[in-house]
């Protein structure tokens, strides 16, 4: 009975050493993958140039190599290189900071030697740290590290940035966060405080290759920027987001630009934002275009041999993008001075463009012609007329509270009103204007741009 249960007590102990063995093919073949992908990629190579396997783990060496002519970075130096080093522990237990069981723990670093010629940190880490948790179903978890460093020089200091983040089948998620950040020259000082990354996917690894549309939010913040002392920025954003309608496969694209406040010298800009839109974008015609890139690169095309491939492409497949009335919207440019505020919007269509020449999509009256647009804007009256007194002020030398110079500027605003181009309602100057074949139409007065 003893040696029964001795032998099923083994049984476990048997599996968790044999586990390794199991796992550690399916590891390299994902790295292998993984490998390919980046290779898939243009301007991308990567080779594993060394690997050793042990029971419980494998060591890796990956030579990723940048060509920074493709990416439109010619410097001294035709390709970039990083060497990055995968050592892997293999499960089902491990002891990651993710978590205690998981098919593998991969620490990636990057040691950069050579940049230890220019930059001081702590010389018990890496430049960089990567680790990768694979979980029993399939899904990574991560978190990467850049130690505190300093330039040699004492030009540059930088508290250190960390991250965390989750991959699944069919989504990504990641956040990071940098502390504090000064670059000095002796002439400029820039300092940022408080820098975030927050990435949201709502799609997996084989998505991204796929390439198309697809749901996301990312967005970039920095607390406060300060540049000599003289001018400071708050509250700073930049959020992009992008989905896809499965049902009429067309994309969208948004960017928005924030900032809580701008102040320069003595003057000072709160609530200021503008939000960006592109609409109606064909899917269709970005999954060709990627095809068309890694065709490209599969043949070893030279950037300066891709002009005349690109103009057969994109007379070929534009009618794709085209056909569907894209749209590029301003949706909100907003800002507050201490003489009031100024909002505008702007939204314009690509109609009736079927089957267009190359001719054609080189004439900028074709454009126009082919463009339906509408703007508005509104400026609190107070401010309009500070920023003519401005204006007015620096064309002559004068100062800006000067009578003759309040009196020129309203008659240079009045004679836009008396013509119809500016409304004042409520406090606000308004105008709106409506371009449409090739003519603008402001407030009933219509005259061609062609």
């Amino acid at each position: 009975m003893k040696k029964a249960l001795f032998a099923l007590a083994l049984v476990p102990v048997a599996a968790l050493i044999a586990a390794p063995k199991f796992i550690a093919p399916q590891h390299q073949d994902a790295l292998s993958d993984i490998v390919a992908n980046i290779n898939n990629a243009p301007g991308y190579s990567a080779e594993l140039v060394a690997t050793q396997t042990r029971w419980f783990g494998s060591n890796n060496t990956l030579l990723l190599t940048l060509d920074m002519a493709q990416f439109g970075y010619p410097t001294q130096e035709d390709t970039l290189q990083l060497e990055l080093e995968l050592d892997s522990q293999f499960g089902p237990i491990l002891f990651a900071d993710q978590g205690m069981f998981g098919l593998f723990n991969t620490q990636v670093s990057v040691a950069a030697p050579t940049l230890r010629n220019t930059l001081s940190w702590d010389e018990q880490q890496d430049f960089y740290r990567l680790s990768i948790m694979g979980d029993t179903i399939g899904n990574l978890k991560l978190m990467d590290v850049i130690p505190e460093l300093r330039s040699l020089d004492n030009e540059l200091t930088f508290r250190g940035y960390s991250g965390q983040g989750e991959i699944t089948s069919d989504t990504i998620r990641y956040q990071g966060v940098a502390e504090d950040t000064q670059l000095s020259n002796g002439y400029t000082t820039i300092k940022a405080e408080d820098f975030g990354v927050s990435i949201d996917l709502d799609a997996g690894i084989e998505t991204l290759l796929q390439g198309g549309f697809y749901g996301s939010e990312m967005t970039f913040t920095l607390n406060a920027l300060e540049v000599n002392d003289r001018t400071k920025l708050s509250g700073l954003k930049v959020a992009l987001s992008t989905a896809f309608d499965q049902k009429t496969a067309l994309g969208n694209i948004g960017i928005g630009y924030f900032a809580d406040a701008v102040t320069h010298q003595d003057i000072t800009v709160s609530d200021l934002a503008v939000v960006t839109e592109l609409n109606r974008l064909s899917n269709r015609f970005f999954l060709d275009y990627k095809a068309f890139t890694e065709d490209m690169l599969a043949q070893n095309t030279l950037n300066h041999d891709l002009y005349d491939p690109l103009l057969i492409f994109i007379q070929e497949n534009i009618d794709t993008l085209l056909s569907e009335n894209p749209e590029f919207n301003i949706t909100e440019i907003r800002a507050t001075f201490p003489q009031g505020r100024v909002s505008a919007s702007v939204t314009s269509a690509i109609v009736g463009m079927e089957n267009p020449t190359l001719n054609a999509l080189l004439t900028p009256e074709y454009w126009l012609y082919h463009t339906v647009a509408k703007a508005n804007i509104k400026v609190d009256a107070a401010l309009l007329n500070n920023l003519v007194e401005r204006f007015i002020a620096n064309q002559t030398g004068v100062s800006a509270s000067a009578p003759r110079v309040k009196e020129r500027a309203r008659m240079m605003i009045q004679p836009f009103v008396q013509q119809g181009f500016i409304r004042f309602v409520d406090g606000q100057a308004e105008t709106q204007a409506v371009l449409e074949n090739g003519q603008v139409d402001v407030y009933g007065t219509v005259f061609p741009l062609m």
